[in-house]
């Protein structure tokens, strides 16, 4: 009963944490258009498509180490060998995005600067150093739902993008913010939500700190499972990011806004398909761990339905919407656009 409760409860916080995305797609894409017209909102959104680079550098190992830190926690003293692999793997996480980051920083400044000429904005070093945070921020709640700590993991998140668009919308509306000053405001909110995941649901699980010690020596054999991982990760930038980029270099501002819109509104069925995978995914591990391979089974057969059920659904609305609800969301829009 008391694991029923805490599911209901994860999925009432989990719900809510949909609708406040949802209205963050919904609220400030228009509200830039209007505000900042449609090439200052396309560039932004150009910059964000760079930005998301980092949520992917990784290469995937936030799903490896699941099963070791269930059993080095579950057992601490007895697991010494399951520590050592977690801390190798989160020591990599953390190396990769550090690594990248600043790479990309100083590629994008490199670009701008000598290959354009131009003078290079910082709002858009700010706005990498934002994603990157989030992206540690994400990878943490996925080990700890591992844990079983859905709902406080669900409460972090929740509380950070309910922080976001509380901030953004009257900075928007209120003080006219440009591009610079919500760059700055993003990276603001995501080290806050970082900060205070660390310190309600971390402070005890030393192995998810995220100034850990990494192990005395990092093991190449531990980075080269990315191997196995690196495909799903790259595969969802280049679905999702890639072609605003590529938009933004070949077509108009328009064109770009468009295609935002559109991801943001068939994203509905992903981000809570995505929901309901992290809680499949746990308990089916735990299934399997107490060697109740059927039920296993089960839970991953209703889940593939359910989730194919979801994303069908919300494609089949929006293809028979035609653009009419987009119509009237989006400024100036161009159906044949």
């Amino acid at each position: 009963m008391a694991g029923v409760t805490k599911l209901l409860q994860f999925f009432s916080t989990a719900a809510l944490t949909q609708v406040v995305l949802m209205l963050s797609q919904l609220i400030l894409l228009p509200i830039q258009i209007r505000l900042w017209g449609h090439s200052a909102t396309a560039a932004w959104y150009s910059a964000v498509a760079l930005a998301t680079i980092t949520t992917v550098v990784d290469c995937g190992l936030r799903t490896a180490g699941h099963a070791e830190l269930m059993r080095c926690m579950s057992r601490p003293a007895g697991e010494l060998a399951a520590r050592d692999y977690f801390r190798q793997v989160w020591a990599w996480i953390r190396i990769l995005v550090s690594v990248v980051t600043v790479l990309l920083i100083t590629g994008d400044c490199f670009f701008t600067t000598m290959i354009l000429g131009h003078p290079y904005p910082f709002w858009k070093a700010a706005l990498i150093l934002a994603y990157a945070l989030e992206t540690v921020l994400i990878i943490r709640i996925m080990y700890l739902d591992t844990l079983g700590f859905y709902r406080g993991a669900e409460v972090s998140y929740f509380i950070f993008a309910a922080l976001r668009l509380a901030l953004a919308v009257p900075a928007l509306l209120l003080f006219r913010l440009g591009a610079n000053g919500l760059a700055w405001l993003f990276l603001l909110t995501s080290a806050l939500a970082l900060a205070l995941q660390g310190r309600l649901l971390c402070r005890r699980i030393t192995l998810l700190s995220i100034l850990a010690a990494p192990p005395r020596k990092l093991s190449f054999r531990i980075l080269a499972v990315a191997r196995h991982t690196v495909a799903e990760p790259c595969a969802n930038w280049v679905r999702l990011s890639l072609p605003v980029l590529v938009i933004a270099a070949i077509s108009t501002p328009a064109a770009v806004n468009t295609y935002v819109a559109l991801r943001a509104a068939f994203g509905a069925g992903r981000t809570t398909i995505q929901q309901l995978s992290r809680v499949a995914s746990v308990e089916y591990l735990r299934f399997r761990a107490d060697r109740r391979s059927a039920a296993a089974e089960s839970l991953l057969s209703i889940f593939v339905a359910l989730a194919g059920l979801i994303g069908t659904g919300v494609a089949a609305f929006i293809v028979a919407d035609n653009m009419r609800i987009l119509g009237l969301w989006l400024a100036h829009f161009d159906r044949s656009l």
